[in-house]
């Protein structure tokens, strides 16, 4: 992730876990959403955040861990 905001929302999901947001696609964390709008996966360009749902199918939903 090379660029992001982060608000306060809560989740009922477990951190880790991708969600869909109004606003794109977001990451829950302990306390709050992070929302990458830059990624790189490794060994490829940058890209916007936007980009990835549609890239990979059973992103959102997913879990890091």
């Amino acid at each position: 992730i090379l660029a992001a905001t982060a608000n306060q929302d809560s989740s009922a999901e477990p951190a880790g876990t991708i969600i869909q947001q109004s606003r794109g696609w977001g990451i829950v964390c302990r306390h709050g959403v992070l929302l990458p709008q830059v990624v790189q996966w490794a060994g490829k360009k940058p890209q916007s955040a936007d980009q990835i749902p549609g890239s990979y199918p059973g992103f959102i939903n997913s879990r890091l861990l």
